[in-house]
């Protein structure tokens, strides 16, 4: 039980990104990553959980919060807490999905040579633009 408390706490720190304390972007985004968002659990509902169990004045909920969030989460699901809490362990922190660079081939393809315009054009008289 202590091993397993630790555990989550441990997730819970990755995800806030190293405090005891999450936000309400961290927590959507731990929703999220551990696959508890789904047809029972829309987004809405995370922000919506997360704004009932915070203080009103504060941006961030502790731990026992945190707990108290996994309750109305494991009751929206329709399962138990311990659900909740072993699909958040599971997880083990959050999945960052960054955008990959293309392979752009060799940096020394060289360029197409251009040749100079040296002698100007053909009829140095002849407009620019032609009139209608």
């Amino acid at each position: 039980l202590e091993e397993r408390r630790f555990k989550l706490e441990a997730v819970v720190e990755a995800f806030s990104g190293g405090g005891t304390e999450i936000d309400g972007k961290a927590f959507a985004k731990l929703c999220k990553d551990t696959k508890l968002v789904g047809k029972k659990l829309t987004t809405t509902d995370v922000d919506l959980i997360f704004s009932k169990v915070k203080n009103k004045e504060m941006r961030k909920i502790n731990m026992s919060q945190f707990r108290n969030a996994m309750d109305e989460i494991a009751a929206k699901r329709g399962c138990r807490r311990d659900d909740v809490v072993d699909l958040i362990i599971a997880a083990g922190g959050p999945v960052f999905q960054g955008t990959k660079a293309e392979d752009q081939g060799s940096i020394a393809t060289p360029l197409k040579q251009v040749k100079p315009f040296r002698d100007g054009p053909s009829d140095s008289n002849a407009p620019l633009i032609s009139a209608p």
